[in-house]
């Protein structure tokens, strides 16, 4: 989980863990997934921290110019989606929007609880993850 405004990492992690059917895990080294409640340059750079990609001489993302390619797009932090990203692949699996309310600890439960919910309800044909 990355850190999620009003706390709603911390509220996911525990609707998701007592669901039981995913392993919320604390070490980053460990995860195959990764929420987050923004996607685009900044959280690219934090997977770079967290997952530095391996050094290679013909680095695609350079131009001829040995300047760095810009990205663009993105998403700043939307106040209610919410992001379920491959580490491998860095592709976004699953993805929902849950409307941001107050930032009240009711409040950010009951969505967080809703989205772990939602995530239940999407998946719950698919093979139970080991």
């Amino acid at each position: 989980m990355m850190s999620m405004g009003s706390g709603l990492d911390q509220y996911l992690a525990a609707r998701i863990a007592k669901d039981g059917r995913y392993v919320v895990v604390t070490d980053p080294q460990l995860a195959d997934a990764i929420f987050t409640d923004q996607i685009g340059e900044h959280f690219e750079r934090e997977l770079d921290h967290l997952y530095p990609p391996p050094a290679k001489k013909d680095d695609s993302e350079s131009t001829g110019s040995g300047k760095q390619r810009e990205r663009v797009g993105g998403f700043s932090r939307g106040r209610g989606t919410v992001f379920l990203v491959d580490r491998s692949s860095r592709a976004v699996i699953w993805s929902t929007y849950v409307p941001a309310g107050t930032s009240r600890p009711r409040d950010v439960e009951k969505r967080a609880r809703h989205i772990a919910d939602l995530l239940k309800k999407e998946l719950k044909d698919s093979p139970a993850q080991p």
